[in-house]
């Protein structure tokens, strides 16, 4: 996906433009014929027979699925309910129909064979299976016959119209809920806004205040969808070799990332305290090497870095090739909730089966 400040200028910047847009065509042209095959009942959407809870979002990476779905599973566990994480294992070197993660008692894969944010969530998650495959329908079957789960929370569902839900929440980005209005490839919009009304209730992410001015629009515009808006906080530090959990303490650190939004990550570092000693950017979703390890070392002792501070998605993949006598930490984050404290507290009951949305 590109943004309009990624774009050449002049001439070139125009074509590249002009090719995206047609680009951007045809994706919206095999979406909607995608979702018309739906609506006209010639393909149907399968339901689990358990609850199903959805979150998901319209735009391409960046808006902080994991800390929300780590959120929720860690309430329904806490409140005695036995469910699975299905997620579609975006990322997963070794792809297979199905691949369970973890068992709730342990981890039955690690990175490269298991998808970043699936791992991430077993990690933290106790007691919850996490599984991996593109059928959602076919692991939450899997789910229910060896786990006994009764329900599931679909990782990026929103899209995954194939399997009904009883909850479907949406998240969307405070500053920019639609990036720059386009589809993919020229935006990083997966669907059009209209797919807004298949949503049960919308949470916005990243927030710097309770009403930033995108969601007042959004909200005038959408006065009957319950709301919530919501910011990432640091709360703690994990030594990314042994998995110990740390409080969060100053000192100087090269700040090093693979993910969707960099400006993100490094916002929270430095709400966390924690001193800049230089950045080091890597792709989304990036497989670490040791070249890569090497040159992490090199500019961090260059730049009179005290350690590495890196993000646990980055963390995890990180963890099997860095070599112990220099502190790698991953700063772990938070789900705060700024306005909608009431509605979100529903969101972490199960759903009454008996209301689909």
């Amino acid at each position: 996906m590109l943004q309009d400040d990624n774009l050449p200028s002049g001439i070139w910047g125009n074509l590249v433009k002009w090719i995206l847009w047609a680009a951007s065509g045809f994706y919206s042209a095999g979406h909607f014929s995608r979702m018309s095959v739906y609506r006209s009942g010639l393909l149907k959407s399968r339901s689990l027979p358990c609850w199903t809870v959805s979150v998901g979002n319209l735009a391409a990476g960046g808006t902080g699925k994991t800390p929300v779905v780590l959120a929720l599973a860690k309430a329904f566990s806490e409140r005695g309910h036995k469910i699975a994480i299905l997620s579609r294992g975006y990322g997963d070197k070794h792809k297979e129909p199905t691949k369970i993660i973890s068992d709730g008692l342990k981890l039955r894969a690690h990175p490269p064979n298991a998808a970043d944010e699936a791992y991430l969530l077993a990690s933290q998650l106790p007691g919850v299976p996490v599984l991996t495959g593109s059928d959602r329908y076919t692991l939450g079957i899997q789910a229910i016959k060896e786990f006994g789960v009764e329900g599931v929370i679909l990782d990026d569902g929103y899209q995954h119209v194939q399997l009904t839900r009883e909850k479907n929440l949406l998240l969307l980005d405070a500053e920019k809920p639609f990036g720059n209005g386009f589809l993919l490839p020229r935006g990083a919009l997966r669907e059009p806004p209209g797919a807004i009304r298949r949503a049960g209730g919308v949470l916005f992410t990243r927030a710097h205040s309770s009403t930033p001015e995108a969601v007042e629009k959004f909200r005038s515009k959408y006065p009957s969808l319950p709301i919530m808006v919501s910011r990432f906080v640091p709360n703690a530090m994990v030594d990314v070799k042994s998995g110990e959990l740390l409080p969060i303490e100053a000192h100087k650190a090269l700040w090093v990332c693979g993910i969707a939004r960099p400006s993100e990550f490094f916002r929270l570092a430095s709400e966390s305290g924690i001193q800049e000693a230089g950045h080091m950017v890597f792709p989304n979703h990036h497989r670490y090497t040791l070249d890569d390890v090497k040159e992490i070392f090199s500019r961090a002792r260059t730049n009179g870095a005290s350690g590495v501070l890196t993000t646990e998605k980055d963390g995890v993949k990180l963890k099997s090739i860095w070599r112990n006598g220099f502190p790698c930490r991953a700063l772990r984050i938070g789900l705060e909730i700024l306005s909608g404290e009431s509605l979100w507290e529903t969101w972490k009951y199960p759903p009454d089966s008996s209301t689909n949305q």
